[in-house]
């Protein structure tokens, strides 16, 4: 293994029951399209409290933060979705909904990734993580973030 690929197992292995709690809690606490504002807030307070700064989208579930590394280069955007799907008949379904397009998956690992990346190299320019797009399935941006 090249000292790269160990620093990235060693940061896995920091941030692993942060991301294993968080799949979990997200998982337990699915919310359709628009309406996600428990995960929003779950997750906001996880990237609060790793020391991120948060742009809220305002009037709907999500944020983003940049994280500026100095370094010259593209800026990179690493994102994922929140909302779950109306399926009452999965057999862990809260409310008629459950997270098997996992999505609960993809907010766990960005929550690593934003672990990670305080004590990692950063390779770009800057990284812009969780922006809440896509959300209309059009591509288009309700809230506006650029």
């Amino acid at each position: 293994m090249t000292d790269r690929q160990q620093l990235i197992v060693n940061n896995v292995d920091t941030a692993k029951q942060l991301i294993l709690d968080a799949e979990r809690w997200i998982w337990a606490h699915p919310q359709t399209g628009y309406t996600e504002w428990q995960a929003h807030d779950y997750l906001a307070e996880k990237y609060e409290a790793l020391g991120y700064t948060l742009v809220k989208a305002g009037n709907i579930p999500g944020f983003y933060t940049d994280v500026e590394t100095g370094k010259p280069g593209p800026k990179v955007a690493i994102f994922g979705e929140l909302d779950a799907l109306d399926i009452s008949n999965h057999p862990e379904s809260v409310n008629g909904m459950t997270h098997c397009c996992g999505h609960n998956a993809q907010s766990a690992a960005l929550l690593g990734i934003a672990a990670a990346l305080k004590t990692a190299p950063r390779p770009r320019r800057s990284l812009r993580i969780h922006p809440p797009r896509c959300r209309s399935g059009r591509g288009d941006d309700p809230a506006g973030i650029p």
